[in-house]
């Protein structure tokens, strides 16, 4: 995918500085970075319909889990739950051997 590699850098990044960031910032980014993601996803024609399917559940469940995080008043949460999610999207969909992080 075009993007992994910097998306795994923004990821990187943000959970080792996640401390010294204002939350609103980290969230932005990680938004960022998800769009990105995205957008990649979106506009390659080597995904199947069933990686598409996988993708819209998983949005899907991501978006539960961010309005109720959010309700909840809980950004660190919410943050977590951005970035295991881009986390499953690179182990999923990367050509990367190392399907580790």
């Amino acid at each position: 995918m075009l993007f992994a590699v910097l998306i795994k850098a923004t990821v990187a990044r943000e959970t080792a500085m996640n401390k010294g960031k204002p939350i609103d910032e980290r969230a932005k980014t990680l938004f960022k970075a998800l769009s990105c993601l995205n957008k990649d996803f979106v506009e390659n024609d080597s995904f199947s319909l069933e990686d598409h399917e996988l993708v819209q559940e998983k949005t899907i469940d991501l978006m539960e889990q961010l309005n109720f995080w959010m309700k909840e008043d809980n950004k660190e949460r919410f943050c977590y739950e951005l970035t295991q999610h881009i986390k499953w999207f690179l182990r999923t969909f990367s050509d990367d051997t190392d399907k580790s992080s």
